[in-house]
């Protein structure tokens, strides 16, 4: 199920985006059901809004960010993740660029893949009640 297009907001990748668009998406009526910082200066300003609206980060809603940035494993919390591997990415699309340039542009397009995995920190840990309701509930 796609996200409502309302709340995805991909215009920029500052601090200052970040902070303005999570502080928006804070104090929305109905909240979404999670934030996901795709980029780490993006992360710096949502943590901004975090802090200054007296948001728990292990609250409502659930932070998730992208890459092992210094900010995201050094922030108290700790922050769920997409960890990536950020330097295979680079070298390959190095090496694809060089490739390109050296005349090697005829090749067809294709689909690369890398490993990536959810580390699940206390932003996206249930909490309490929500462990209680799923035992009730069987689950």
């Amino acid at each position: 199920m796609a996200p409502p297009r309302d709340l995805i907001r991909a215009q920029s990748l500052s601090v200052d985006f970040g902070f303005r668009e999570a502080s928006a998406l804070l104090q929305m009526r109905e909240r979404p059901t999670a934030i996901i910082a795709a980029g780490n200066r993006i992360l710096v300003g949502v943590l901004r809004a975090i802090q200054q609206q007296g948001v728990s980060i292990a609250g409502d809603p659930p932070l998730v960010a992208c890459d092992r940035s210094d900010v995201a494993v050094r922030y108290p919390g700790p922050i769920t993740l997409i960890d990536r591997a950020v330097e295979e990415i680079g070298r390959t699309a190095a090496q694809l660029l060089l490739e390109r340039l050296g005349g090697q542009s005829d090749r067809p397009a294709q689909r690369i893949t890398f490993p990536t995995q959810l580390i699940l920190g206390g932003s996206c840990l249930p909490t309490n009640g929500q462990v209680a309701e799923a035992t009730a509930n069987g689950g």
